[in-house]
């Protein structure tokens, strides 16, 4: 695995200040629907950088015995032959508030342990990244030694998202509503990580640059 040892300038928390108390540098990568994290991820991980993604943690925790059990007594209807009926219970919590709390509450208090487990498969030496679609929503960054989101432009991420998944224009600005804007996430974050071209060759390109930036 590679090994990240970030420039002392960007090393700013103490372990009792970092998120999870990690003793290790902690570098979150977000960005808004269809401007790239993702695939910038996923190019660190090809690299063999350490990396966790908050997503893939949920996604553990929903495929588990006990959160099935869970969502089947909150209610039956929410599931169907054995399985968690997603379409149903997105549904139902864009409606319901207090539904919506209940289950945030449930998984994000699974989400300690689960990334523990995740850690400990990786190398410990050296800065982590997390994949954390949620950072600046749930006003985490503070807890980061470095905040890094993954930039285009609100046009491109428009276009993006009807390309990506098959909606209107009207749909999708609807859903980039339901996020804080990415050029409010740009912003807030330490280092933008720019992704407007359609070549995913200029991306790594972006994210080559910015590993040299922030490495000793």
């Amino acid at each position: 695995m590679t090994i990240l040892n970030l420039k002392q300038a960007y090393c700013k928390l103490d372990k009792d200040q970092r998120f999870y108390q990690l003793e290790r540098p902690l570098i979150g990568i977000t960005g808004g629907i269809a401007t790239g994290k993702s695939s910038c991820a996923k190019y660190l991980i090809s690299l063999g950088y350490p990396l966790i993604d908050a997503d893939g943690l949920v996604k553990k925790i929903y495929s588990t015995q006990e959160t099935f059990e869970f969502i089947q007594n909150l209610n039956p209807d929410f599931t169907q032959d054995n399985a968690i009926d997603f379409k149903k219970l997105r549904k139902a919590v864009f409606s319901n508030s207090e539904l919506k709390t209940k289950i945030e509450t449930y998984i994000y208090q699974r989400l300690p342990q689960a990334f523990q487990q995740e850690h400990e498969k990786l190398e410990t030496k050296g800065a982590l990244f997390y994949d954390i679609p949620l950072l600046f929503e749930k006003k985490l960054s503070s807890q980061f030694d470095l905040s890094v989101c993954v930039y285009t432009s609100p046009k491109q991420q428009l276009a993006r998202l009807v390309k990506r998944d098959g909606i209107s224009e009207d749909e999708a600005q609807n859903i980039l509503n339901s996020q804080i804007a990415i050029d409010e996430k740009a912003k807030l974050a330490d280092i933008l990580i720019h992704n407007e071209s359609n070549n995913i060759n200029d991306l790594h390109h972006e994210i080559d640059k910015f590993l040299e930036l922030i490495s000793e």
